[in-house]
């Protein structure tokens, strides 16, 4: 199936936003005690996934221009 660039980008956008929730869900809800927004282990799954989907976006985007040459 021949995918349009903008098809591609929307597909990995779902594919890291899907990814992304996983990985934040599973961790939050893996936090024991109070939480609240200065808990260091909250701050440090934010920033991991903020830097995962960065990462996933930026890999995904050259596996899919990769496999177009």
């Amino acid at each position: 199936m021949d995918l349009s660039d903008r098809e591609k980008s929307i597909w990995i956008e779902l594919i890291v936003s899907i990814t992304v929730s996983i990985y934040y869900f599973s961790h939050v809800i893996g936090i024991d005690g109070f939480m609240d927004i200065t808990n260091i282990a909250f701050g440090k799954v934010i920033i991991n996934s903020i830097l995962f989907s960065i990462v996933a976006a930026i890999l995904l985007a050259a596996i899919f221009r990769h496999k177009n040459n």
